[in-house]
């Protein structure tokens, strides 16, 4: 399913011009950042993102 939902990016240049892709979990998208930790450090208090 991964990449399926990243070929399917690919397919449409969804991320052409993009500076910073980020995504909720893991991804096959190239260049693709998890939000995990930053968010995991904005709940928690950290200062990462």
């Amino acid at each position: 399913m991964r990449e399926q939902k990243a070929a399917f990016v690919v397919k449409h240049n969804l991320t052409a011009g993009a500076d910073d892709i980020f995504v909720n979990g893991d991804s096959a998208i190239r260049g693709a950042q998890s939000l995990d930790g930053m968010f995991k450090a904005r709940l928690f208090g950290g200062k990462k993102g």
